[in-house]
Order: C-alpha cells, then structure tokens, then sequence
C-alpha cells in the first residue's frame, strides 16, 4: 500500500503549514505579476510544499511563469482537466482557492513554509540513524543539516544574465562615486590600496613561521574592523579569551602589551587607557569563541547561527592547523588540512563575508601540511624576515599583483605591524 506524505507526516508527526502553503498559492493566482516575480527571484519551487496537492499546484503556476503564460483560476482548472494531477483535483482547487490570504503577508508564508521544512529534513535524517555506523550517522545528519541551512536561505545565489549585469553596474557606479576601497579596510593603507579590502565571501590566509605575528595581524585587522562598527566574530582556537582581548586592547589603544599582562605596575594613566579601550571593545559587535579543538563543522555551525541571528562582517580563525579534524581510514594530515583549507573557503561564500585565518610556514616558507591552503585563498599574505625587518609578500592576489612586497615592523609592544610608508 502506498503512503503519500501526508499520511507519513501524521506517523511521524512531521512539522508543515498547510494554511501558509495554501495562502500563498492563493497570492500568486490573485497576484500574480507582483508574487510571480517574488517566486522568480527567491527561488520558489514545488518541493518547498508538503501537502501534495499544492505542490503539484505550484509546478503548475511556475510552468506557466516560465511560459509567460496567464496564471488565473480558469487556466488552471483547464491545465487540471488535461493532466490529471494524482492529487490535485478541481475540488482541490477550489479549496485552496477559498483559503484566507493576504497578499502583503506572502513573505511570512515564505518563512513559515522554510521553516517547517527545515526542521522536517532534519527529523527525516533522524529515521533509521539506530541502524547507522557512528560514521554514517554523523554524514546523514551532517547532509540533512546543509539542507536545511539552504532551505532556510533560499536559492537565491542564482542570478541570471540581466539580474547579475545589473549588480555589476550598480557595484561598478557605487565605487566610482565613493571613491573608496570596494570591500571592507584591514586599517593597512598598503594593503587595502592594492586590493581594494576585503569582499564579501573572501578567504584571507596570513602566513608565518612560528611566532612570525599571524595572530597579531589577524587581529589588527579585526581591531579595524570593531572600530569602524562591524560584527566581527573570533575563533581563537590556542589564545585564552582575556589574551585575545588584551592584544586588541593593547592595538587600540597603543598600549604596551607588558603594561597589560603586568597590571602592578601601571600608572593611573595607562590604567584609564587600558578601561577606556576595554570599555569600546565592551560595548562593540565583538564576539570571541576560545574553545579549543574545535572541527570545522562546529565552527561553521557557530558562524552561521551568529550570522542569522545577530549579523556577521568579518570571520577570523586562528589558526587553521588547530582546527580539529575528524580522522578518515586511508586519509593523511595533508588531505585532512585540505579538507579544513576548503571549508574555510566555503564558509565564507556561505557567510557571505570575509573569513581570514592563518597558516604555519615551513622552513622553505611554504605552508604546512598542505599547498591547498594557498590555492584555496582568496589572497596569500606571507610574513617573511627581512633584514630591516619583515616583509609582508602577496604569494596570491585575487584582485591585484602578485608577488607584491611591502616593508613593515612587527612591534610587540603594540601588537600590531607598523608598514613603511613608501610603497
């Protein structure tokens, strides 16, 4: 005997809106040059709906919008009479049709209907786990969980030729009006002059020998980023959180980090620096995770709650050979890494915002572990010793040269890179 959906969902009592599913086919039939376009542009399609019947309703309203054709009550009981949906009948219809609707509402029917199928792949993944390996278990749920997370976004990364021809143009008129960096300033002149800053699903890798100053430019960056009033969110997988604060405190405010870490002997000066600046990092968007050991999936998981529920401008991770990585038979620490290197990069088309993190170099200046790192990268900064200091070298530069070097100074006391200023 076949079981329809409907029947499942009451058996394993499965989330849906059948009144929001209904009130919105009733807009679009009702609207349908104002809805059309909202189903156009958010990706709606049939397999949004549970009930069966208004999802193969809604295959035949988007054939019709594809087809430029009319969208009205007459034209689709005729569609019904020719093709005989299995379950959507004129009776069907007609019920549907006498749902209450408000056309102004069409975007909560949108939310509602996500939302109950989200959490129904969710609990749909959870049936027959008892019968998984620990392995397999954790990739069903680890599948059903990206699922969801595209279902509560939407499918709307696709654009088409005019839709994405036109974003160009008005990105292209906002810069030659603002006459500034595209994407958001790293407060490094240099830096932001032959990149244009950092865009929007980016991935920065900084990279150094050990105690080269990755974390101190990581966070010199995030510094600028919480001053200019932007939600930064930091994973500081080996600093403790009061160090991570202490280091963007000492940044700020030009504070010597060994005031900071030895508070008997401040002034009363430099301690009413150290509290104004604790103070506008208190008060800022700064979030900080120093939980260690963390895997990439934990990570994301974190970043895109935040992102959801309080906004996000700016990733950092740091760094990215402490990312803990779930061991795979056959599988060796260089692919492991290469699997954390795309993931990182991934996260950020997610986010849809900057992801910097960093990597160890080895004594042939190359990344550890694994070249995937680089290629993965949106752009490369390698810190390199000089003889007058250190040299800040773009291995890779999406959007401008490669190979660029500029001269700089790790200061310590600071916490932050002071560049030369001819470049």
């Amino acid at each position: 005997m076949e079981t329809n959906k409907e029947d499942m969902a009451q058996m394993i009592d499965l989330p849906y809106a059948p009144d929001a599913e209904a009130a919105f086919l009733v807009s679009a039939i009702e609207s349908p040059r104002r809805i059309g376009k909202v189903i156009l542009e958010q990706g709606i399609t049939s397999d949004l709906f549970h009930d069966q019947g208004h999802e193969q309703l809604m295959a035949l309203i988007l054939h019709r919008l594809r087809e430029a054709k009319p969208i009205d009550p007459s034209s689709l009981r005729e569609d019904i009479r020719k093709q005989k949906p299995k379950f959507l009948s004129l009776a069907k219809l007609t019920k549907i049709l006498n749902q209450e609707y408000d056309e102004d509402a069409h975007e909560g029917y949108i939310s509602a209907m996500r939302h109950t199928k989200a959490k129904r792949l969710i609990l749909e993944a959870t049936d027959g786990l008892d019968d998984m390996s620990g392995h397999d278990a954790v990739s069903a749920m680890k599948r059903a969980s990206e699922a969801a997370q595209m279902t509560l976004h939407g499918s709307t990364d696709i654009y088409d030729a005019k839709r994405a021809v036109t974003e160009f143009l008005a990105a292209m008129k906002s810069r030659f009006e603002d006459e500034s960096a595209s994407g958001a300033p790293t407060g490094i002149e240099q830096i932001d002059q032959h990149t244009g800053g950092m865009r929007a699903g980016e991935l920065w890798v900084i990279g150094a020998k050990t105690s080269g100053g990755k974390s101190v430019l990581m966070l010199q960056m995030a510094a600028k980023a919480v001053k200019d009033g932007k939600k930064v969110l930091v994973f500081s997988l080996e600093m403790g959180v009061d160090e991570v604060v202490a280091r963007m405190v000492s940044n700020m405010g030009k504070i010597e980090m060994d005031h900071i870490m030895t508070p008997k002997s401040l002034n009363k000066g430099d301690q009413m620096k150290i509290t104004t600046q604790a103070t506008i990092l208190k008060d800022s968007s700064l979030s900080i995770c120093d939980t260690a050991g963390l895997s990439m999936d934990q990570i994301t998981g974190h970043a895109l709650r935040q992102k959801e529920t309080l906004g996000l401008d700016l990733v950092i991770i740091d760094y990215l050979q402490m990312v803990s990585a779930r061991h795979v038979k056959g599988q060796n620490r260089e692919q492991e890494v290469a699997g954390i290197s795309r993931a990182c990069k991934q996260l950020a088309k997610k986010l849809k915002c900057p992801v910097i993190t960093a990597t160890q170099l080895n004594e042939q200046g190359q990344s550890r572990e694994s070249r995937a790192i680089e290629h993965d990268a949106d752009n490369v900064l390698l810190i390199q010793d000089a003889d007058s200091g250190v040299n800040v070298t773009f291995w890779k530069c999406r959007n401008g040269e490669r190979g660029k070097s500029f001269e700089a100074r790790l200061n310590g006391r600071f916490q932050r890179f002071d560049f030369n200023p001819r470049y």
